[in-house]
């Protein structure tokens, strides 16, 4: 995904850019649209977040087929384990401050948290690509290990945003 941020400058109308070369107005500008970046990457985080239990249930029925009701345990472990992460991100809070409260977030802050936001990001592609590879396993112990890989992922992404919490907490 391109970064949002740098489109989102190109893209300014006249107004805009007549704001922009006040300084008063310059900075909270900034900030809005780095929030509005985040927010958006945070949006398509949980579309991919979707897309990856969906090709999970997906497969459901193929590995039932294959692997026997025992099988299932892992990819249901799996499924509610994204479930949780995507409603920990889809719902956390914003690195953002408005115009007129006393506690700003610097944009460098900002930056941070949207470059941990992209972290994670790459993480969820990395799992998508894996899911895929689900069919070319060879055996039953082959895809459990690929499940057991993925479940590792999904709990790394759990302590990659819990450090961006940390961090959006820290500068408060």
């Amino acid at each position: 995904m391109d970064d949002i941020r740098n489109t989102s400058k190109s893209e300014r109308n006249f107004l805009e850019k007549i704001l922009y070369s006040l300084p008063l107005f310059k900075g909270y500008l900034e900030r809005e649209n780095r929030r509005e970046s985040d927010r958006i990457l945070r949006e398509y985080i949980v579309e991919n977040l979707l897309a990856l239990k969906e090709k999970l249930l997906s497969i459901t029925d193929s590995y039932l087929k294959k692997y026997g009701l025992e099988s299932m345990n892992e990819i249901n472990k799996l499924v509610n384990e994204i479930e949780a992460l995507k409603n920990k991100i889809e719902f956390a809070p914003h690195g953002y401050s408005a115009f007129f409260d006393t506690t700003k977030i610097d944009t460098s802050h900002l930056d941070r948290i949207y470059e941990m936001d992209n972290e994670i990001l790459n993480y969820v592609n990395d799992m998508l690509k894996k899911i895929d590879s689900m069919d070319s396993m060879p055996d039953r112990k082959s895809s459990e290990t690929l499940l057991k890989n993925i479940l590792l992922d999904v709990k790394n992404v759990v302590s990659k945003f819990d450090e961006r919490n940390n961090f959006l907490k820290g500068i408060r």
